[in-house]
């Protein structure tokens, strides 16, 4: 049962993690955006293409490095502290032996996958940097786990300080973009080295011993983990992959500048599933009726955020590629990002609806649904690229993201009754339709832009919240 000393506790414990997540997301954005900003815009569309066609390749093993046993650590060590030498070892050897696959698979990926020079050379510089991001992924988890995010945010800001530096003289000086991937190299190591040397604070020793019983003992909580936390990212990303086989590296570039700019609005439900994730898989335990609550105030947040700055992009999208890359090369990447975002208002739906089977131990439910749906996108992108290009990518994205949202709903459709079928979102629906009239109407981005942010004010928070979701906010004193 909740008391007013619990209630209490969560409250700051979740507004601590929620501020760490938000500059720990917002630092990594920040640099990342600048990174992939500064090739596209000065380096043009092609070796923006084979950069961004690299790192998809990279991240995609990353994932099969990491095989979920990042989240699975930070929802599991939670539960049981007083097993945290145990846990934090035991789940470190396993994926020591995921890292070493990945590698290797990546390595025999560069040799027989018909790429350019450019791509090879990058692939096999930055597989170096998969394994250091692997381990610090890990570490990071853990600290995450212990609701330790500001660790986190410290070493984010030393490497993404580094980043922008690096990628600042990486334009003044005119330097390729090899030298970027092994500075990138570099300080991912010295990222991993602090990582390290801090969490010898929490653990007595690390310890890796390689035993089959290991992989016995989580191998159902590992496989379902990890099959999501694979196939995820995977259908995610392996348009990326496909566009470039299919059409050619420039293509993926014209569909990045797009997409990079998206990854901006994603930030959001990233950081509140960093910070609520712990939280909750702890509630689930101990209040149901708590975590309802939380669970419920994260799907209205995310719904009053997306939906009007879907609208927003939707009605500007030509004219924010203008301002960004100043680039007619460019310009279909305002088509792509007109569309695109509609798909990103989708996965706001479902992130809340994935945090709350994760967090009441349905992980299953997550990696079925992803496999069953990467294997429907990889034959719909196959299909539609070779038909209609890049567009053929948003297509695949709308089915495939509609798809899981509707398989989430349907597993959760109880909370889910309360959640959408109730009166205030049926003044949210009128409102909405009201601010997309008045967009219309006015013709200024920056008008939108501020009409935008009172809206926020006026209605997401006086009007869309309820007085008992307001206190949960406010209160975090």
């Amino acid at each position: 049962m909740s008391t007013p000393d619990k209630d209490i506790n969560n409250k700051k414990s979740i507004k601590k993690n929620s501020f760490f997540s938000f500059l720990t997301t917002s630092l990594r954005v920040i640099a990342n955006f600048f990174l992939f900003w500064t090739i596209a815009r000065f380096y043009g569309p092609e070796i923006f293409g084979q950069f961004t066609y690299a790192f998809t390749v990279i991240t995609i093993f990353l994932y099969l490095a990491d095989f979920g046993l990042d989240i699975l650590l930070t929802t599991d060590l939670p539960r049981d502290l007083s097993q945290l030498n145990i846990i934090f070892n035991e789940l470190l050897t396993i994926k020591l032996i995921f890292i070493c696959i990945s590698s290797s698979l990546l390595f025999v990926y560069a040799f027989i996958v018909n790429i350019s020079n450019a791509v090879f050379q990058l692939l096999v510089i930055l597989n170096i940097y998969l394994i250091a991001t692997s381990f610090l992924n890990y570490l990071f988890a853990f600290f995450r786990a212990l609701e330790k995010l500001e660790i986190e945010t410290k070493i984010t800001f030393i490497y993404n300080l580094f980043v922008i530096i690096t990628v600042s003289l990486l334009y003044i000086f005119k330097f390729e973009v090899v030298y970027l991937a092994f500075s990138l190299v570099f300080f991912r190591l010295i990222a991993l080295f602090l990582a390290f040397q801090w969490s010898l604070k929490y653990i007595d020793k690390i310890r890796i011993k390689i035993k089959f019983g290991l992989l016995k003992k989580y191998k159902s909580k590992v496989s379902i983990f990890g099959t999501h936390y694979i196939f995820n990212y995977l259908y995610y990303n392996i348009d990326t992959v496909l566009l470039a086989y299919l059409t050619g590296e420039k293509s993926v570039g014209i569909f990045q500048a797009a997409f990079k700019l998206l990854v901006i609005l994603l930030i959001i439900p990233e950081i509140i599933n960093n910070a609520l994730l712990p939280a909750l898989s702890r509630l689930n335990n101990e209040d149901i009726l708590i975590w309802e609550k939380y669970s419920s105030l994260l799907n209205k947040i995310l719904m009053i955020i997306i939906f009007p700055a879907t609208i927003l992009v939707y009605a500007n999208a030509h004219s924010i590629i203008d301002i960004v890359y100043a680039n007619s090369q460019y310009n279909y990447s305002a088509v792509i990002l007109k569309y695109y975002v509609l798909i990103i208002a989708i996965r706001f739906m479902i992130e809340p609806l994935g945090l709350l089977l994760t967090t009441s131990n349905k992980q299953h439910v997550r990696a079925y649904t992803v496999l069953f749906v990467t294997i429907i996108s990889i034959i719909m992108n196959i299909l539609l690229i070779q038909k209609y290009g890049v567009i053929g990518v948003v297509l695949t994205g709308l089915v495939s993201n509609s798809i899981i949202l509707i398989t989430y709903i349907f597993f959760s459709y109880n909370i889910c009754k309360k959640w959408y079928f109730n009166y205030k979102n049926v003044h949210f629906l009128l409102s909405i339709i009201l601010f997309a009239i008045t967009i219309v109407f006015i013709k200024s981005i920056f008008a939108h832009i501020f009409l935008y942010l009172i809206y926020l004010t006026v209605f997401g928070y006086f009007i869309f919240l309820t007085s008992e979701e307001k206190a949960l906010i406010s209160a975090y004193k």
